[in-house]
């Protein structure tokens, strides 16, 4: 009902709505938009609509449901974003039906049980209501972003095992990034207060080493520390291991004297993989550590005040050098003092977590196993006092925290679903680096992983998988595939690493140099997207697969019913250009399309100019 206190406009919008909801029910529509109205009720003739399947009421100043929105059970979609809402009636519980609720942008504090019970829903989108206290890994991707919707059991039940109690977090995970032989395994050593060793190894993969960090403000802070490997080779697969809820470290040196184009190259790498859809445009923050300073023959060159800048998310410059000390135990600054710093300011690094759920996050993270099938991980975390309708929700927060990598989802991966990131990574770097020192033209023999890993780790049981995970992150795809027995799988037995191809263009192909070849071009002014090519080869061999002498590391010819292409990478002049031939216009325009598709979605958030060249003016 309208309240006394209503003002003109607000009465005017109030009866707009009854009118429309009237027609509605009159006509018997399954649709009702009130978007857009400035309502600040919403009449309670809204429990007529029966038969509604789709109700909109965003950009609206309703700040309470009438109970009457509980009758609507044929009600599949809900919109109320933008709206002032502190809190959801119980009766929203009602709702059978309902999948999606946008409820961005509001003001609610609290949930109500009700919500538990809504087992058809899929999506909750509460982005943009702080007082709820849940963090963006839990919320997952807003999807008015594009994403695809957040786990709506993940969210409701981290919301509602909070309320039982929470502890600090009081985490962080500290990756160290930057080309090979910059010092980064040595900084890590000189962070974890052991001094400079000299002739250290170059890292292989990502060593990852716990700490614990004083911080001012608070307790002292858990860090995750991430030194990543330096090899090009590597480069694409460390963004998918970069991840917002992180602080970082970017090692420069002045060696190459190529200090400013390092710098640039791993900014952009940052901006493009380190965000997310869950905080668009918010980046996490990064030392830039120029190390050594005092010990180098050159010492690295940067100009500071540009690329502060360009990168706002520059959190400071530190001056060390690893040999002499400089920059961790003297200096007028010095990097263990700024982490600790900028950890203990983070809101997010102390935000609450589970009481329920902290002692099996604990357990997980000292146990001694690098994978667990789910079966197991559901039994720690019942013996560690989590509800067993809880376990997937758990298992879904511990992967957007880094804790744990969970591939449950995944239809090949889904059976050994709990695993320790360092045996991830170590498995696939070690297969990239043995792969690299055989005469084996960048193909993989199943019965090399043996000889690669070693079996206390990477027993014969998990090699299938430990391969499975390299297509998964594109680093490599399965060639030919034996004859099997009636009924059994294929089980491959070979894979094309594309990124350890040759450099050289095995071929003249002068006919795409001939007239009326439709060309393509994509430029990139600041940064190329990691793994470019290779991810482009792995992403369509089936249409190279009768040519693999046609694939190199920055190009490939691809092949499409009668139409051809040529697809090539100028990392000098940093631009991708596509030539596609052929008899019929129909195939020509069919490959264009698909390489194209598949390119738009390789250059993720890496800025890029798209040039199609005119037919008739070239």
């Amino acid at each position: 009902m309208p309240t006394p206190d209503m003002t003109p406009e607000q009465q005017d919008a109030y009866d707009r709505a009854r009118n429309e909801i009237e027609a509605c029910r009159r006509s018997g529509e399954t649709f009702l938009s009130l978007s857009g109205l400035r309502l600040s009720a919403l009449p309670p003739e809204i429990g007529r609509l029966s038969g509604l399947k789709v109700l909109q009421l965003s950009g609206n100043r309703l700040s309470a449901l009438p109970p009457e929105i509980g009758r609507l059970s044929a009600l599949t979609v809900l919109y109320l974003s933008d709206n002032q809402l502190s809190t959801l009636p119980a009766e929203i519980g009602r709702l059978s039906a309902l999948t999606w609720i946008h409820l961005q942008n509001n003001q609610l504090s609290t949930l109500p049980e009700s919500l538990r019970g809504l087992k058809r829903l899929r999506y909750l989108a509460l982005h943009g209501n702080e007082a709820l206290g849940l963090p963006p890994e839990v919320l997952g991707p807003d999807q008015r972003n594009g994403a695809a919707p957040g786990n709506c059991p993940a969210i409701l039940d981290y919301y509602f095992a909070r309320r039982g109690g929470e502890w600090p977090l009081n985490e962080v995970k500290l990756l160290l990034i930057g080309r090979g032989g910059v010092g980064k395994t040595a900084t890590m050593n000189r962070l974890l207060g052991r001094g400079f060793v000299p002739g250290t190894d170059e890292t292989v993969g990502i060593e990852i080493t716990d700490w614990t960090l004083p911080a001012p403000g608070g307790e002292p802070v858990r860090v995750h520390g991430w030194d990543f490997a330096g090899q090009t080779v590597t480069h694409n697969l460390h963004k998918f291991f970069l991840s917002h809820r992180s602080l970082y470290i970017l090692v420069l040196s002045g060696r190459e004297e190529n200090a400013q184009e390092d710098a640039e190259y791993w900014l952009k790498l940052m901006e493009a993989y380190a965000t997310n859809a869950e905080c668009p445009g918010e980046l996490p923050p990064v030392l830039i550590s120029l190390n050594q300073w005092e010990t180098g023959e050159t010492r690295p060159v940067v100009d500071r005040e540009a690329l502060q800048e360009k990168y706002p998310w520059i959190a400071g410059w530190v001056e060390t050098d690893c040999k002499t000390g400089l920059g961790f135990d003297h200096g007028k600054m010095r990097l263990p003092d700024r982490l600790a710093e900028l950890a203990g300011r983070m809101e997010w690094v102390r935000m609450g977590f589970p009481a329920t759920w902290h002692k099996a996050k604990e357990a997980f993270s000292s146990m001694k196993e690098n994978y667990l099938p789910f079966e197991s991980f559901q039994s720690l975390a019942v013996k560690n006092g989590v509800p067993a309708k809880e376990m997937r929700s758990l298992s879904v927060v511990l992967h957007r925290l880094g804790i744990a990598l969970n591939f449950r989802d995944h239809h090949r991966l889904k059976h050994t679903s709990v695993l320790k990131p360092q045996w991830v990574t170590e498995g696939i770097y070690g297969l990239l680096r043995y792969a690299q020192k055989q005469n084996c033209h960048v193909v993989l023999e199943r019965s090399w992983i043996a000889q690669a890993l070693p079996a206390k780790d990477y027993p014969a049981d998990k090699h299938g998988f430990v391969m499975e995970l390299m297509e998964k992150f594109e680093v490599a795809f399965a060639l030919e595939q034996p004859e099997a027995a009636a009924g059994q799988p294929k089980e491959p037995q070979r894979w094309l690493i594309p990124e350890l191809l040759p450099e050289a263009l095995p071929a003249a192909f002068a006919e795409f140099r001939q007239p009326g070849v439709k060309r393509l071009r994509f430029s990139y002014p600041e940064a190329l997207p990691p793994g470019l090519l290779p991810r482009l080869i792995v992403r369509t061999h089936e249409l190279s697969e009768a040519h693999a002498e046609w694939r190199w590391r920055s190009g490939v010819v691809l092949e499409w019913v009668g139409a051809r292409a040529l697809v090539r990478l100028d990392r000098n002049e940093r631009r991708t250009e596509v030539a596609v031939t052929g008899d019929v216009a129909e195939d020509c325009q069919s490959l264009f399309d698909i390489i194209r598709a598949h390119l738009t979605v390789l250059h993720g958030k890496v800025p890029v100019i798209e040039e199609v060249e005119a037919l008739d003016d070239p």
